[in-house]
């Protein structure tokens, strides 16, 4: 099992947004987006709520962790995930992303290079510490 610390993050509105929240690791803070076991609408709010807390940060200035296990990338997740990157370009020094296995994992891969996809937590985690200093 696999335990975070999470620091507590709130949307413009004043509520607590429990998919979004930055984790300590190794002296690094990684502002983590956990989609796992959404469903397409649940997916889109929380890239969403993941951006608005994003653009709070200065460029090169974050790490980000994503964890999509047990989730479906949909055209309307996978139009939105390329929203997210053009407008926060340049803010993440790294991403680490979990969940993706199999023929999935060599296919994201080979598309996406600059995404570290890691077969677990610890592993992101402390490959997002080690760019975090850099």
């Amino acid at each position: 099992m696999h335990f975070l610390t999470p620091v507590t993050l709130f949307s413009r509105e004043g509520i607590m947004d429990d998919r979004v929240s930055l984790i300590e690791h190794k002296g690094a803070r990684i502002l983590y987006v956990d989609y796992s076991g959404t469903c397409e609408e649940e997916f889109i709010e929380t890239i969403e709520a993941f951006k608005n807390q994003l653009l709070k940060h200065p460029p090169g200035s974050v790490v980000t962790l994503n964890n999509v296990a047990d989730t479906r990338i949909t055209d309307e997740v996978r139009k939105k995930f390329k929203e997210l990157a053009a407008q926060t370009k340049g803010i993440s020094k790294g991403t680490a992303t979990i969940g993706v296995t199999g023929f999935q994992k060599a296919i994201a891969i080979l598309i996406k290079r600059d995404i570290y996809f890691a077969d677990s937590l610890e592993e992101a985690k402390d490959w997002l510490a080690a760019q975090a200093k850099q």
